[in-house]
């Protein structure tokens, strides 16, 4: 998709942008469509590293974007 920017001092200048569909236009398939690219023990093993390195300040953060 294409959309019309306007520069600071000229004409608009066209620039391509990325839009991701909404949750009820996601396609999912119920079939597995290609091999996985790590094993779900992969896969948990990293979100246990990733969730030791999240600070408080990151926690604060992203509490601040979805509050209960």
């Amino acid at each position: 998709m294409h959309v019309c920017v306007p520069d600071s001092a000229s004409e608009p200048v066209r620039r391509q942008v990325q839009r991701w569909n909404t949750a009820p236009h996601w396609v999912v398939s119920n079939q597995i469509a290609h091999p996985p690219l790590v094993t779900e023990e992969q896969f948990v093993a990293v979100q246990a590293i990733l969730d030791e390195r999240t600070t408080m300040a990151d926690r604060q953060l992203i509490g601040g974007l979805n509050p209960p």
